[in-house]
């Protein structure tokens, strides 16, 4: 044997050769289950002991055995298949991996049997002299066997563990799949594979053994939802995203569409790689039918509205031309009943007995209350137009006005107007006027005998507390208050919301003046500036108005 021979034998042993390879399979599941060891003698058949073996001289020294040549086969086989299994686990592909752990038993036994054989071969057919003083015997290392088994000790306790909380967490997924109502599925993303539970067939039709393939769920999306939904899922798996839900239709096993509301769970590996999704599908047809006929009643409600709203826009242009007849064609007849019945008065006064002046009073003071129903009438109606703009209205020259038309009422009944300092607010000037003008000369008309008229008029700003007494209002606004007290005859508080109806009056004529209007009309007013209005009395203890309305409208 030269040096260049004596530099590269080795003597294997094989004892130890079989052992490591029996251990093989264990280095190769420490690794793909994430534990860190030297890949190096697992992935490279040339760096592991028979490798260097094989590699170093024993292939030249026994290639004349056909067991050495399988042998080698078998090792390099074996080596590149880990390699092979190795670059699947860190390409992400996890699961797969793991699965091909078991076709490595079958190899790792084959490849030991055959260092068996080579071995008897060898030590019947000794192609070279062997010399101790250049015999290198390659042993395994015992403090490594030891750590090798601790670590996979280690690793099959801990799968345990988790094979523990794998049952009891599917048993509990069992549970919640027999108990809900929707169909529930597992997406393996690695071989596309599908699972469904017994929802599927319930809520679609489908038996679920024939439907083991993803295409089972997007082949029977509706063709104007697919491509949107698609993108949608993919988004998620793409982007590393946990969450999903889509709203879309999907063909059931009798040809119709169902209305679906998905949503699913995407699950990673160690590298953020999704290779797993849950979810379920909720059939929402029944509540997508409600809500289509509730549309359909909206929009026939909205046709029927729309066609009231075209009759009141009749009936308002029927009542303005009614104002306008009302303000000169009814108006001239009673203007001419009152001239014609003062000619005869004044004519002849001394031909007539007093039984005839009375009765010609009479109708001078009808046509005068029929002249003054009129008016109210036609002011009434006014408040109807739309075409009036809202400005900035000071209150405290709308209170000067009124009291200013009022001064002769005023003056002969000697009442007394007290009244806090107002503020501005978005109005319409006239339509205030009218509320002011009515509600104070209410409050002089209805006096009680031998008290002197008088009137309180307080105002501030609705607080938001008080703002919630009224549920009527809207909260995002702001309001103001403004109080109309007396100390005239009152009312029963039974009557409250009555004395705002038209023409509706609760004293008699012949006592009080009127036509049972002017509160008619504050209402209306008070409608119109979105706000409310309403009265608190007691007979004989005097009257409070109270209007609240918004400060800008």
């Amino acid at each position: 044997m030269d040096q260049r021979q004596k530099k590269n034998f080795i003597q294997l042993d094989f004892e130890q050769a079989r052992a490591r390879h029996l251990l093989f399979k264990s280095k190769l599941r420490l690794i793909l289950y994430g534990v860190e060891i030297d890949e190096t003698p697992v992935s490279s058949h040339y760096e592991c002991a028979v490798g260097k073996w094989i590699y170093g001289h024993a292939l030249k020294d026994y290639g004349h055995l056909a067991e050495m040549h399988e042998l080698e086969r078998v090792h390099a086989d074996i080596h590149t298949a880990a390699r092979d299994l190795i670059s699947l686990y860190k390409g992400g592909k996890v699961e797969e991996a793991r699965k091909g752990l078991g076709s490595m038993e079958k190899i790792a036994d084959k490849l030991v049997t055959l260092l068996s054989v080579v071995e008897i071969k060898i030590k019947e057919n000794p192609s070279v002299e062997l010399i101790q003083d250049y015999r290198e015997v390659l042993d395994i290392n015992l403090k490594e066997l030891y750590e090798l088994q601790k670590a996979n000790y280690e690793l099959d306790a801990r799968m345990k563990e988790q094979s523990k909380e794998l049952f009891e967490t599917r048993e509990r997924f069992e549970l919640v799949v027999k108990a809900t109502q929707d169909a529930v599925w597992d997406w393996d993303l690695l071989t596309n594979a599908m699972w469904w539970n017994d929802g599927f067939k319930e809520l679609f039709g489908y038996h679920k053994e024939n439907e083991s393939r993803i295409e089972s769920w997007y082949n029977r999306i509706h063709p104007e939802d697919k491509k949107r939904v698609l993108k949608s899922i993919h988004d998620v798996i793409d982007n590393g995203g946990s969450q999903w839900s889509d709203e879309y239709r999907f063909l059931r096993a009798d040809g119709s569409y169902a209305f679906i509301y998905d949503r699913g769970y995407a699950l990673h590996d160690e590298r953020g790689k999704t290779y797993r999704m849950v979810g379920s599908m909720q059939d929402e047809s029944a509540k997508k039918l409600a809500e289509e006929e509730l549309e359909k009643k909206v929009k026939e409600r909205t046709i029927e509205l729309q066609q009231a709203n075209q009759k009141l826009e009749r009936s308002n242009a029927e009542l303005e031309q009614f104002a306008y007849v009302a303000s000169h064609d009814l108006q001239e007849p009673l203007r001419k009943i009152q001239v014609f019945n003062n000619i005869v008065l004044e004519r002849f006064d001394e031909n007539l007995n007093d039984s005839a002046k009375n009765y010609l009073g009479k109708v001078t003071e009808s046509a005068k209350r029929m002249s003054g129903l009129i008016n109210d009438l036609l002011n009434y109606s006014r408040l109807s137009q739309t075409s009036v703009q809202f400005e900035d209205v000071d209150l405290n020259e709308i209170l000067k006005n009124v009291l200013k038309d009022l001064e002769v009422l005023i003056t002969q009944k000697k009442g007394v107007i007290q009244s806090d300092l107002l503020e501005v607010i978005e109005a319409i000037p006239l339509q205030i006027n009218q509320l002011f003008y009515n509600l104070i000369s209410n409050a002089l008309k209805f006096v009680r005998k031998g008290l002197v008229p008088l009137i309180t008029i307080t105002a501030s700003k609705l607080t938001h507390e008080k703002k919630g007494l009224y549920p009527q209002l809207n909260a995002d606004k702001d309001y103001y208050e403004i109080k109309f007290q007396d100390n005239g005859i009152g009312f029963n508080q039974e009557y409250a919301n009555k004395i705002f109806t038209i023409f509706q009056r609760l004293n008699e004529r012949s006592k009080f003046s009127g036509y049972g209007i002017g509160l008619s009309i504050c209402s209306k007013v008070v409608s119109n500036h979105q706000g409310i209005i309403f009265a608190e009395g007691r007979e004989q203890e005097g009257a409070t108005f109270t209007v609240i309305v918004p400060i800008k409208q």
